[in-house]
């Protein structure tokens, strides 16, 4: 790993923790963390090619076009990823809107499904977490 992409892969990893620590007293913050995890996985991959992000668009607009588009990560990995930045914004930015335990519980499971689907693209580069239940 280069610098870059191993610290997006700790980020990830740690924003899964924060997460994890976060689900039974603020499931907002919860659900912010769960798609952190998921853009800084995303973002370890991509910097793993050489290849960094301005913005959270790009990052999505990047996982779309060289992910999911060839075919190397299914079309529902897209739609879990967006689903976890719309939670994001509603637990960060979400003045009436809250996000639920039960719904702070699926984005975790989420998130941890896009960091599983990142640590199979590269085992090698990329460690495997330790909820992950199978070796890829």
């Amino acid at each position: 790993m280069t610098g870059e992409d191993a610290a997006f892969w700790q980020r990830a990893l740690d924003a899964v923790g924060s997460a994890e620590r976060e689900l039974p007293f603020n499931p907002n913050a919860s659900a912010s963390r769960a798609y952190y995890a998921a853009f800084y996985a995303v973002s370890a991959w991509f910097a793993a090619k050489g290849f960094f992000f301005t913005s959270h668009d790009g990052a999505e607009i990047a996982l779309h076009r060289d992910l999911v588009k060839p075919g190397i990560l299914p079309k529902t990995f897209a739609e879990n990823f967006r689903t976890l930045r719309k939670a994001r914004q509603v637990g960060d930015y979400g003045i009436l809107d809250n996000i639920s335990p039960d719904e702070a519980t699926a984005f975790l499971h989420t998130a941890r499904e896009v960091l599983e689907a990142i640590h199979r693209l590269n085992p090698g580069l990329f460690s495997r977490p330790g909820w992950m239940t199978t070796q890829s």
